[in-house]
């Protein structure tokens, strides 16, 4: 992703008259015509480090009044001499103990390595803005802290810590509001609709949406629209499948672009260009896709830094392995995923998608290696995740305590202050017993208001949990893919036939588990499983496995039911392998072969399953031929939940499970 630009909001410095500006103006010229004279002769020509010395030198000589003036020119600008300069009159403004350009310095000089991402990074990002956040809080500058946190949430989400940016954005709406600053304001809503994109809640998304806009168009922002059509309302509906609307709205955000000249519009276009891609391949339409993510890319490559342009290649790349152009995305991929590991926005998919091609090129031990990194890449982010939270909750417990220790002290001065009237007796009964009533009541309103912010803190955590249940899930079905595809590949290379086929049989029983855990993420119920949607994945993706899909029909008779994880797994277990069973032996010859799968609840809360199918049968009553596994693998999941299995042959294959131990 390419990082979204921020309409950057800074305070002209105070008190520059036209005289400072105009000298400025000369000593600039003066050290163009100078760079310009150098260049001309044979010896006397200076390198690039020559020429940054001498204009950094010839810089510093300016009045102060001038540097700030340059150094509003030039925070958005590539230039690798802005960092000294800003420095050096960041030093000389501390010395004059002029806080306001301190504070508004700062602010420059984390815009500059925000726009310069390459050089050192989102710690310095994020430094110099907190810097800028914390003196302007000290000045009571509080349109410039609004801002500044909204600047600060962009950071953070930058870096992939969406709760971190909602956080601050939401600190930011309260101080816009309170100051009446509605453009400031329409950005903080703008931001949160992005957020709340990125973290899947596309009606919150567009609720901010529709509070941005208005402002928006009223002041005639051309950048911060582009930027609202594109990342709020069209990956909003992008997000609700509807492909309609989502291509409504980066056509709108196109236009926005190409049909007014703003700064940046470029780097605008850049990002729309790649979301439009990003439609059209959710949509599966791979032509137009490629299409939309080339003239992103070729525009990024002389408007964006090197490691970010490089990293649209990814996208590229994967449009081509869909169309199964696996030498011509390989290049693609490599440039992007190289140029991803320097940004914080590396994901494991894309060491998943170079893994893959690697594979279809038959270049095993690269789609091993790579594959191998995606592991340790989500292991990583879980790690991170449960560390957050961990830390989270400590900083809340230690908060926790002091806010204890300081109701128990106000407990105890109400309680001296109490015991020092009764022992000087000067009140009278009135006065003590309307004391009395003061205190209790006060005590009380204490106690209720520390049981709202005991349910406000359990609410905090159980949303906390559920997102990191989810997570849970979402990294343990990445990791089973990951497993499933080391067996694919690691069977690939086996000459034992026998061998072969167990790694074969244990990447389906992977895949079916991982079925489980991604219906778990992507459901609003973390603890079920419905099933007969389950069933419907599960047989397709048995079809496809054995290349049967417009040869074998598979039917779910059933209304749907859900189950929980722990009962859902082991049943889903023996559909698979009894799936499996009768696609390898059940069906020779047979017309019009079809599998039928049905679970039902019993009015005692036990379960009935029946998968039946049309094949040949076994006249002995016994599972179909093979290793054992799956027969054992069956009985054993079936005492698991105290079931009892019954088999038939009626016309085929007849299998019945009558299961007691099944929770609600």
């Amino acid at each position: 992703m390419i990082f979204r630009i921020l309409k950057f909001e800074y305070v002209v410095l105070e008190k520059v008259d036209l005289l400072t500006f105009l000298y400025a103006s000369l000593i600039c010229f003066s050290i163009s015509v100078d760079a310009q004279q150098y260049d001309v002769g044979d010896s006397k020509n200076l390198d690039q480090e020559g020429d940054n010395i001498f204009k950094i030198d010839s810089l510093k000589k300016l009045p102060i009044d001038s540097l700030h003036i340059w150094l509003e020119n030039n925070h958005d600008s590539y230039d690798r001499e802005f960092p000294e300069v800003a420095h050096f009159t960041l030093n000389k403004d501390l010395k004059l103990r002029d806080f306001n350009s301190v504070a508004t310095i700062h602010g420059l000089i984390s815009f500059w390595n925000y726009r310069n991402y390459e050089v050192n990074g989102p710690d310095t990002i994020i430094y110099h803005r907190e810097k800028q956040i914390q003196i302007d809080i000290k000045n009571e500058r509080w349109d410039r802290v609004g801002g500044g946190y909204v600047d600060l949430s962009v950071d953070y989400f930058n870096m992939n810590a969406f709760k971190k940016a909602q956080g601050f954005l939401i600190e930011a709406i309260e101080i816009l509001d309170s100051v009446n600053d509605e453009i400031g304001l329409a950005d903080a809503y703008r931001m949160l609709a992005v957020s709340y994109n990125e973290t899947n809640q596309p009606f919150k998304a567009l609720e901010m949406c529709e509070l941005s806009l208005p402002t928006l168009l009223k002041d005639e922002d051309y950048p911060m629209i582009s930027d609202l059509y594109s990342s709020g309302y069209s990956d909003a509906y992008l997000l609700l499948k509807d492909y309609e609307n989502a291509l409504k709205y980066i056509d709108m955000s196109i236009a926005i672009c190409t049909e007014n000249e703003f700064a940046e519009h470029i780097i605008y276009l850049i990002e729309v260009y790649e979301n439009k891609g990003n439609i059209y391949f959710e949509k599966e339409d791979y032509d137009l896709a490629l299409i939309f993510y080339n003239k992103a890319w070729q525009l990024s490559l002389n408007d964006s830094p090197v490691k970010v342009s490089e990293n649209l290649r990814i996208a590229i790349g994967s449009v081509l392995l869909k169309q199964n152009k696996y030498k011509e995305a390989l290049p693609h991929l490599i440039s992007g995923v190289k140029a991803a590991e320097d940004l914080p926005d590396l994901s494991s998919d894309n060491y998943l998608a170079l893994s893959e091609c690697y594979e279809k090129m038959g270049q095993y031990d690269a789609a091993l290696e790579f594959s191998q990194k995606a592991f340790k890449l989500e292991n990583r982010i879980v790690q991170d995740i449960i560390e957050d939270i961990q830390s989270e909750s400590l900083i809340k417990y230690d908060s926790g305590r002091k806010d204890q220790m300081l109701f128990e002290q106000e407990l105890i001065i109400q309680r001296k202050n109490l015991i020092q009237w009764i022992s000087i007796g000067a009140a009278t009964l009135l006065t003590f017993l309307l004391s009395m009533l003061y205190y209790y009541f006060k005590k009380n309103k204490n106690k209720t208001k520390l049981l709202l912010t005991k349910n406000i803190i359990i609410q905090e955590r159980n949303q906390q949990n559920e997102l990191l249940l989810k997570e849970i899930h979402h990294r343990v079905k990445n990791n089973l893919e990951i497993v499933s595809s080391l067996l694919a590949l690691q069977a690939r290379q086996l000459d034992d036939k026998v061998a072969k086929f167990a790694m074969q049989e244990s990447q389906s029983r992977v895949q079916s588990m991982g079925i489980i855990h991604q219906k778990l993420y992507q459901g609003d119920n973390l603890s079920s499983i419905e099933m007969k949607d389950y069933f419907v994945n599960l047989g397709d993706g048995i079809l496809d496995s054995f290349g049967k899909n417009d040869q074998v029909k598979i039917l779910c008779t059933m209304n749907e039911l859900e189950l929980d994880v722990d009962a859902a797994v082991p049943i889903g277990l023996i559909v698979n392998e009894l799936l499996t069973n009768a696609m390898k032996y059940a069906f020779k010859n047979s017309e019009n072969p079809k599998i039928q799968i049905q679970l039902e609840r019993l009015a005692d809360n036990s379960l009935m399953l029946e998968v039946r199918d049309n094949g040949i049968g076994k006249s002995n009553n016994q599972l179909a031929k093979g290793t054992g596994f799956g027969s054992q693998l069956i009985g054993l999941l079936t005492q698991q939940l105290e079931g009892v299995m019954n088999y038939a042959t009626e016309n085929g294959s007849h299998f019945s499970f009558h299961f007691k131990l099944v929770s609600l």
